[in-house]
């Protein structure tokens, strides 16, 4: 698709740079991989307190989407067999701390690395094409990515991660559901 975008002679510079960015993450027609979205609220004033009580009022676990723990990954990719497929990460940029955490991890870290670019056009192109999409119920650009995927009728799409009898499960992965706990 990437090669086919290229191609055609009215794109802009951004959406060259975007497809050159995504042929340089040896991502083609038969690659499978998942993209986690990863988004900080601290310097927008937004707390701890603020995503655990929008988060808990969801129904999500405060700190899966917030942390993105390797278990928690772990637990939506092994089922769907993409435990060993690239693992790419965008994100806003404010906080690394769960990339480095991931990069290190002595087995994510073999198949982890961030989008690269850096650029929303590209990240967003990334992020809907993925075999798998994990985001954060509270950032507007999961939800646009979710509602993306759902209109193209792509599946394994996550942003509702809960612990049930201490595992990791997801819920409200269909479309109906996204819409009325979102209330779009």
């Amino acid at each position: 698709m990437f090669e086919l975008m290229e191609a055609r002679a009215d794109l802009n510079e951004e959406t060259r740079a975007a497809c050159n960015s995504m042929q340089s993450a040896s991502i083609g027609q038969d690659t499978r991989y998942t993209v986690i979205h990863s988004r900080s609220f601290a310097k927008e004033g937004r707390g701890k307190e603020v995503s655990d009580h929008v988060l808990g009022s969801m129904g999500v676990d405060t700190t899966g989407p917030v942390e993105l723990p390797a278990h928690m990954i772990a637990a939506i990719l092994t089922p769907l067999n993409m435990d060993s497929e690239p693992l790419f990460m965008i994100t806003d940029g404010n906080d690394m701390a769960h990339s480095d955490r991931l990069s290190s991890h002595p087995y994510w870290g073999r198949h982890f690395s961030l989008a690269p670019g850096g650029d929303v056009f590209a990240d967003l192109i990334l992020a809907v094409m993925s075999d798998v999409f994990i985001g954060n119920p509270m950032s507007t650009f999961s939800t646009l990515i979710a509602q993306i995927r759902y209109a193209l009728g792509f599946r394994f799409t996550y942003l509702h991660p809960r612990v049930v009898d201490g595992k990791w499960e997801t819920f409200c992965e269909d479309e109906e559901c996204f819409y009325n706990l979102h209330n779009v």
